[in-house]
C-alpha cells in the first residue's frame, strides 16, 4: 500500500500535458500552412515564368525573320548618324557661311559642295545686275573663299531675274 504524506495539493500533470499538446499541434498546424503556402507561391512564380518565357519566345520569332534585319540596319544608321553629327562636317560649315554672305535682293537656288576639290558651287537669283555685282564682290572679300575657280556666268531668264553662278573655292 502506498501512503500519501504530501500535505500540498496532488499535481494535475493531465494540465501541463494537454497545453504541451496543444502547443505541439499548433506550431505543427503553423508549418503546415508555411508548406503549402510555399508550394502554392513556388507553382504560382512557376506558371508566371513558363509565359513570360513564351512571350520572349513569341517576340522572338517576330524579330527572327526579315524584321531582326531592319532593326539591325536601323541601328547601324543611328551610329553611322551619331558620328557623322558629332564629327565636324566641313560641308554644312560651308552652307552656313555662304548664307552668312548672301546680301539683301539675293536668293541661293542652288548649293553643291565637292569635298575633294575644296569648293562651293553656287547659284543666286537677284532682280538685277546691281545687286548680281554686291553678291559677287562680297563673296570676292570673305574670309572664308580664297577666290573664283571659273569665271562667274550671269544670265537673265524669262521672268526677267538675273541668275548668276559661281564656283568658290574654300580657304
Amino acid at each position: 500500500m502506498d501512503i500519501n504524506l504530501k500535505t500540498t495539493p496532488a499535481d494535475n500533470s493531465d494540465q501541463g500535458d494537454r497545453k504541451t499538446l496543444y502547443f505541439i499541434g499548433g506550431t505543427i498546424l503553423i508549418i503546415a500552412l508555411i508548406y503549402f503556402g510555399l508550394m502554392f507561391s513556388v507553382n504560382l512564380v512557376k506558371q508566371q515564368t513558363e509565359e513570360l518565357n513564351a512571350q520572349i519566345k513569341v517576340e522572338n520569332d517576330k524579330l527572327a525573320g526579315n524584321k531582326g534585319i531592319k532593326v539591325a540596319d536601323f541601328q547601324k544608321r543611328m551610329d553611322t548618324s551619331k558620328s557623322l553629327v558629332l564629327a565636324k562636317d566641313l560641308a554644312t560649315e560651308s552652307l552656313m557661311k555662304t548664307e552668312a554672305l548672301i546680301v539683301d535682293g539675293s536668293y541661293l537656288d542652288l548649293f553643291s559642295f565637292d569635298k575633294e576639290k575644296g569648293t562651293v558651287a553656287v547659284e543666286c537669283v537677284v532682280t538685277n545686275f546691281n545687286i548680281s555685282a554686291k553678291q559677287i564682290l562680297n563673296f570676292r572679300n570673305s574670309d572664308y573663299f580664297a577666290g573664283f575657280v571659273s569665271g562667274v556666268q550671269s544670265s537673265i531668264e524669262k521672268d526677267g531675274k538675273v541668275r548668276t553662278k559661281m564656283e568658290l573655292k574654300i580657304k
